[in-house]
């Protein structure tokens, strides 16, 4: 199966094309950034945070720097979530859940089974549930965040979505209360399909834009925890970065 925007069939991530390989003087490692996104390294991070009071200033400052590192981890896996997210509803031929499945339908008026080529509705609104509330939790850890490029990347995010808000209102996807989307079940099902397609799949399309916009936040975040983690140099520049929308530059 091809792969849309560096994210392959399964759903793999695309940030690991990302990160920089090798020793420590070349980059983040695809092994770090795997364990944020499994949710190991958040809770190692919250196991460690949660251990003891703090007894001095120094302490103080200490636990506010790590108040700071825990949120960035979460704004990156939560980056990540959004793009595999994405990544489902991208999916094209066989694979894509708006592609024709052969399902057992019942006649409502004789109540007669049959099979034969149909929708798989709610496959599609499982994907399109999951896509909704896995963009919801990104606005609210990027939104958490006193950071300028986490903050402009979130709200580029919620003002790109603002601008596709009729598309989205026709499948059942409206903005609701803090520049969140609001799924209407029942609409969705009754949605075009060739409607969602145009909406998810396809260079320029709302799904590749969403993508764009969660690498930029996923890449800010992973400055931000570079920075914290004192790989800033003296020289004023990283050790550790993430060239932000580099994947999706080099897919156009």
């Amino acid at each position: 199966m091809a792969s849309y925007f560096g994210i392959n069939g399964d759903g793999g991530n695309f940030f690991s094309n990302y990160f920089q390989t090798g020793g420590s003087s070349s980059g983040i490692s695809l092994g770090d950034y795997a364990s944020i996104q499994n949710g190991t390294y958040k809770k190692l991070l919250t196991a460690y945070y949660e251990k003891t009071g703090k007894t001095s200033k120094d302490e103080a400052a200490s636990d506010k720097e790590s108040s700071i590192g825990k949120k960035t981890v979460n704004a990156a896996a939560d980056a990540s979530a959004l793009s595999n997210a994405a990544a489902k509803l991208m999916k094209r031929g066989s694979a894509s859940v708006f592609s024709l499945k052969e399902m057992e339908v019942t006649d409502e008026k004789t109540g007669q089974k049959t099979k034969k080529k149909a929708y798989d509705r709610d496959a599609i609104h499982t994907a399109v549930k999951d896509f909704v509330d896995k963009y919801n939790a990104l606005v609210d850890s990027g939104s958490e965040l006193d950071n300028t490029n986490i903050l402009r990347n979130t709200l580029n995010l919620t003002k790109m979505t603002k601008a596709n808000a009729g598309i989205l209102s026709d499948v059942g996807i409206t903005i609701g209360d803090g520049s969140k989307l609001v799924l209407d079940k029942e609409k969705l099902s009754r949605a075009s399909v060739k409607d969602l397609e145009n909406i998810f799949q396809g260079n320029g399309s709302f799904g590749s834009q969403v993508v764009e916009k969660a690498s930029s936040i996923a890449g800010a975040a992973a400055v931000e925890n570079a920075k914290a983690s004192g790989t800033y140099s003296n020289t004023g520049s990283y050790s550790k970065y993430l060239d932000t929308g580099k994947i999706y530059k080099e897919l156009l």
